[in-house]
């Protein structure tokens, strides 16, 4: 997305929920994701990434279901390399997907930039493949596994927080 691109998104929504998108921080087929503040006490926000669909899907059936699909999955895997979802909801922008902001850079972003030691490579791809293990070992209420694949596993969602954790997001096609 260019400047006026990501201006012109933040400024055609101004709130989605009860969020308040700052900045377009990525894009894909389905949606964009938005830095976002989130209203926590009087005067006090936190920062979420808030993945909204975009306006030419927003009266799709088979896309809200796509992410509802995605939110409900994602919201059970609880493990600290895979992004949380915190919520779902809808309002006039379409659905949206509530999930903590990890400040830091994609894996695609990184190798951009240049080699990194074969040490911190060695170690985005353990976190990675951890939270793979974790969405594939994932059960239903009733104990049976529920076959989760991440069907976009990409250097694009794969992303490594300045805390150094590597966090897998974007369980959707």
């Amino acid at each position: 997305m260019s400047g006026r691109d990501i201006t012109h998104a933040v400024t055609e929504l101004a709130q989605i929920g009860r969020y308040e998108p700052i900045i377009a921080i990525g894009t894909g087929g389905m949606a964009t994701v938005y830095l976002a503040r989130a209203p926590v006490a009087d005067g006090v926000g936190r920062e979420v990434a808030l993945k909204v669909v975009h306006p030419h899907l927003r009266e799709s059936e088979e896309a809200a279901s796509t992410l509802i699909e995605e939110a409900k999955l994602a919201a059970r895997i609880r493990h600290p390399n895979v992004v949380p979802v915190r919520e779902v909801g809808e309002d006039g922008a379409g659905i949206f997907l509530v999930m903590d902001y990890v400040e830091g850079a994609t894996v695609s972003m990184l190798a951009r930039s240049g080699a990194e030691p074969l040490g911190i490579a060695s170690r985005i791809l353990k976190d990675a493949l951890a939270g793979l293990h974790a969405a594939h070992e994932l059960a239903g209420d009733d104990g049976k596994p529920l076959e989760l694949v991440h069907r976009d596993f990409s250097p694009q969602n794969v992303l490594v927080g300045v805390d150094g954790v590597t966090r897998l997001t974007d369980f959707g096609i």
